[in-house]
């Protein structure tokens, strides 16, 4: 057998040539993908617990892996048999066998036969936590049940030698009704709620979907009205997902392929036909889809349309009561309440605003417009019935509108040129012809508007020409269906601040005109900036310094007269108030505002900084305080800050402004500055009409903050995360949320379900764990209690009776049981509270990324040498230095030296003196002098444990003819690497840096 390598020398040869039986050819093995990669081989191999070490081993040509166990010495004490495994705890450990989980021991006998869905370690007082049939159990080491929990309740079960398990319990879901202000009151059977309605429902809904649970995560659902009764129960709809209701039908899907049916509200199945999806349009009106395509049904369940392969344009419009569906044939027009309208279309595409339906086609070739408008041509405008409201008169040209009539025209007549200032107005109706030389620009979206923003002098959109070289001028398109424009119009503008549109003439003058095209302001300025309540800045023709002697205009255009002192610094207009500098009594220059409708200075003392109003508001700095003002020149934040308040508008006219020092801390004002309940935190999220979700400052519990009184409706679930409300705002849903609690062996809460987070769970030698419920850290001892309260939100550490505190100020404090002080480290998390063990706590220092130890006492024992440092183990730690040993890793004692040195692409921490590592791709198990215990690799297909000392321990020898093959195991020629495994010294010293005092 001298062609033969040993197996050692062949994994390692193998892996280094990129060989070892694999082949892309071989169907399977996919399961052993990450096994061999770092990160993710601890999936494969468990660590040592009660001297077993679970592995996963198997034929790579089968779709599944089996476990078994190797003993203290690499060998193999349990036979690979198992799906999956678990570490042993207390005697037994976890196995799985056909989907199911029992208990073996360390025979690999089964104690407990597999029957549970998932199974956890067992405590040192005989009880374990599993789950079965979508319940969770407590049970003995006999198997028998001690305890079923109530359903929503989860755990992961008892940690080795902990006393307590994390236990979760879902909290019973919530709904608040924006509209009534109230809580909605469930059964307490009930949990989950959906909206019940679907997103096109424009109506307020006056029902909810409701879930009863089976288990855990299963249940049927019904429709439950807004007094807590039920519309239709779960057992008459059978439900398995949440049903969607137009009041009359119910979308239900009855069976495990979740394909959806039409219902009435007694249950009873409508229509045969099965949906992938099924959603309502409108009342009245379902678009289902599945593989025979896309169907619309009517208010009698009549096809109005079937579509196979085609995309469909759906457009919900709740705000102006309908829906429309096109296809590129037809468009259908669904009211609430009224028999579909259906509309030829051999157009591009639909679009709507205010309650109008647009309908373009494809732009024409030559198009020059390049995006300034809406894209294709448009062919025509709708209101919600279908009527067309463009009357599209017949043209006398072709291809291209007649030019508009020139500017000594003025016949006033439809159709020809009326005189209105300096150049004639034509007024068309609109043809064919005009429409296809046009892009256009929607101006009709009123759901769109900025602060303060006045459209009524608007139009329903500005036309711009196609070509560059066309003889048609910019236009506008009226409600009345006309194109109104002139011969010497150069460009029509319109701005978000509302205002009427500005239009700008052939010979650089600009004007105003109305939603009719009449001028409001005559073309008589050089150039007018966007109106703002009422009033803007303007440039007057005979100007020759530019907009250092603008002037002020209202909507007339009239000349509005200012104090010489305003005039000759004016700066900008906002919304009825001029900013203009000059110099204060004190001879230094300022800011001020000259309010035009009353004719006066509004802060006679000016302003070393304002800033433009934005939302109707301006930040101000007075006396170097910054501050925010209002329109009527009051202060709503007083100035009495460092920096320049963060402003939010929210609805109602209230203003969010964050507070001095944190961001994350605000209050809401009124616009005349006085404060609109409590300080607060997060998001604040508008719900409807006076009322707002919030989370308070001081203890971060959510609730429905009533403006009108400033009070706050504290929620009975505190968890933001899982709010959600319906495009209507109708409903506020909280869907349950999962608060953690710590249980004892017996299944009985010793700490209540009302945490958001342990971390960590309880630690030794404290015997404490620290855990977040609104907000805020608190300690908690083994027996449920709040203790050292003085401590705060200190973490207590593993391994060593201290603490560790992330203050403010961005550092990291070491404290004691009392809170006094040991040390502080700089920077935010520099102390790695979770990485602490054996009485040594990884640190790195402010603006480096490397680590080293400290002790109980604060002191730096091992200086912050390290890349990546884990927790010490057994008297060993994982350390990674770059710039001695490039990207290996060893491990290193209590000295800093390197007991093992660093030849591991990765390696993991010491559990019982044993330590997983990869070295290159070749996985094993090492002892704390790093002597190999076990190797495992692919032999001949096969994951295979092998021992130091050449012995295949598993699988058999019949598995592995490969190596039985003369010449088989020969490696390609070239440099092979060593047949023997490298002997690895028991501790080579590499000098450390001397211990940094603390």
């Amino acid at each position: 057998m001298s062609a033969i390598l040993r197996p050692a020398a062949w994994l390692a040869a193998c892996l280094w040539l990129g060989i070892g039986g694999s082949s892309a050819a071989h169907a399977d093995g996919r399961w052993y993908a990450g096994c061999t990669r770092a990160g993710e081989a601890n999936y494969c191999y468990r660590p040592y617990a009660e001297g077993l070490a679970a592995v996963q081993l198997g034929n790579l040509d089968e779709h599944r892996p089996a476990w078994g166990y190797l003993n203290a010495a690499g060998e193999l004490a349990i036979a690979p048999a198992f799906e999956d495994a678990a570490s042993f705890q207390n005697g037994l450990a976890a196995a799985a066998q056909d989907d199911k989980w029992g208990y073996i021991d360390n025979t690999g006998a089964w104690v407990i036969a597999p029957e549970y869905e998932s199974a956890t370690g067992f405590n040192a007082e005989g009880t374990a936590i599993v789950e079965t049939n979508g319940r969770v159990l407590l049970i003995d080491r006999a198997g028998k049940t001690i305890k079923t929990f109530p359903l929503g309740t989860r755990s992961r079960g008892f940690r080795p030698g902990q006393t307590l398990a994390m236990a979760e319990q879902e909290s019973a879901p919530l709904a608040w009704n924006i509209a009534s202000g109230k809580l909605l009151t469930a059964p307490d059977s009930v949990g989950a709620l959906e909206t019940g309605y679907s997103r096109g429902t424009w109506t307020s809904p006056q029902w909810l979907a409701a879930q009863v649970r089976q288990a855990n995560y299963q249940g049927k659902w019904g429709l439950l009205k807004l007094d807590g009764s039920w519309l239709a129960t779960p057992d008459v709809l059978k439900s398995v997902l949440a049903p969607i209701s137009d009041g009359k039908r119910v979308a239900v899907s009855q069976k495990a392929d979740h394909q959806w049916q039409l219902a009435d509200l007694q249950g009873n199945i409508l229509k045969d036909t099965r949906y992938a999806t099924l959603d309502i349009l409108a009342p009245g009106y379902w678009l289902g889809v599945n593989d025979q395509g896309s169907e619309l049904l009517g208010p009698e369940l009549e096809t109005l349309g079937r579509w196979q392969g085609r995309d469909l344009h759906v457009q919900r419009e709740p705000d102006w009561g309908f829906a429309v569906v096109s296809d590129g044939k037809v468009i259908h027009l669904l009211n609430d309440g009224q028999p579909a309208v259906t509309l030829p279309l051999t157009h591009r595409s639909v679009r709507v605003f205010d309650g109008r339906i647009w309908v373009f086609s494809d732009s024409p070739e030559g198009d020059d417009s390049y995006g300034l408008g809406e894209p294709g041509v448009l062919a025509q405008l709708y209101d919600r019935q279908g009527q067309a409201l463009l009357a599209l008169a017949q043209s006398g040209t072709t291809g291209e509108a007649a030019p508009v009539a020139t500017a000594n025209a003025t016949d006033a007549s439809p159709g020809q040129p009326e005189s209105a200032g300096p150049a004639a107005i034509i007024r068309q109706p609109v043809t064919r012809a005009q429409l296809d030389a046009y892009s256009v620009r929607i101006l009709a979206d009123t759901r769109q508007r900025s602060f303060g923003a006045d459209r009524s002098h608007w139009p329903l959109a500005i036309l711009k020409p196609r070509k560059y070289d066309s003889p048609l001028t910019p236009a506008i398109l009226t409600a009345g269906g006309e194109i109104v424009s002139a011969a010497d119009w150069r460009d029509v503008q319109a701005y978000d601040e509302g205002g009427p549109l500005l239009v700008s003439l052939q010979n650089q003058h600009t004007g105003a005109v109305d939603a009719q095209g009449n001028w409001l302001v005559p073309p008589e300025y050089r150039d007018i900036e966007a109106f703002q309540g009422g009033y803007a800045r303007a440039l007057p023709d005979d100007s020759r310094q530019g907009w250092r002697r603008a002037v002020v205009i209202d909507l007339t255009g009239r000349r509005i007269e200012l104090p010489a002192k305003v005039a000759e610094g004016l700066a900008r207009v906002d919304h009825g108030l001029v900013t203009y500098r000059a110099e204060s009594s004190g001879g230094q220059e300022r800011m001020f505002l000259w309010d035009i409708a009353a004719g006066r200075d509004v802060s006679p003392e000016g302003f070393q900084e304002l800033q433009p109003f934005t939302d109707g508001y301006a930040s101000a700095q007075q006396k170097g305080k910054w501050g925010l003002l209002n329109l009527r020149g009051q202060w709503v934040v007083p100035p009495s800050r460092q920096y320049s308040p963060s402003v939010q508008q929210q609805p109602g006219g209230l203003l969010l402004v964050s507070e001095e020092g944190d961001s994350s801390l605000q209050r809401l004002y009124r616009p005349d500055g006085r404060q609109v309940g409590p300080l607060l935190s997060r998001e604040v999220r508008a719900l409807g009409p006076g009322q707002f979700q919030v989370t308070l400052a001081d203890d971060n519990a959510v609730g429905i903050l009533d403006t009108a009184t400033g009070k706050v409706t504290v929620l009975p679930d505190r968890s933001t995360h899982n709010l959600t409300g319906g495009s209507d705002k109708t409903w506020l849903l909280a869907r349950g949320d999962y608060r953690q609690g710590a249980i004892d062996a017996r299944g009985n809460w010793r700490i209540k379900p009302a945490l958001s987070e342990f971390n960590p769970f309880f630690v030794r030698p404290s015997g404490l764990a620290r855990a977040v419920g609104t907000g805020k850290g608190v300690l908690f001892d083994e027996q449920g209690r709040h203790v050292l309260p003085a401590l705060g939100d200190a973490r207590p550490l593993n391994g060593m009776d201290r603490f560790v505190q992330y203050d403010r100020e961005g550092q990291s404090l070491l404290l004691d049981r009392n809170g006094k002080e040991i040390t502080r480290v700089e920077g935010p998390y520099s102390l790695e509270a979770d990485q602490a063990s054996e009485g040594l706590l990884p640190y790195s220092e402010r603006g480096n990324s490397k680590y080293g130890f400290l002790d109980a006492n604060g002191k730096r024992v091992i200086g912050a040498y390290f890349d990546t440092l884990g927790a010490m183990k057994d008297g060993r730690a994982v350390a990674l230095r770059r710039d001695r040993a490039g990207k290996a890793f060893g491990y290193i004692d209590h000295s800093g030296r390197y007991a093992i040195l660093p030849e591991f692409t990765w390696a993991t921490d010491f559990s019982e003196g044993r330590a997983l590592v990869l070295r290159d791709r070749l996985v094993q198990y090492i002892d704390t002098s790093g002597a190999v215990i076990a190797y495992i690799g692919i032999l001949c297909r096969h994951v295979a444990v092998i021992a130091p000392d050449d012995r295949v321990l598993w699988p058999a020898a019949d598995k592995l003819q490969c190596l039985e093959k003369e010449g088989a195991a020969e490696p390609a020629s070239g440099d092979v690497p060593p047949q023997e495994p490298i002997p690895i010294p028991a501790a080579v010293p590499v000098p450390a840096a001397p211990a940094v005092a603390s």
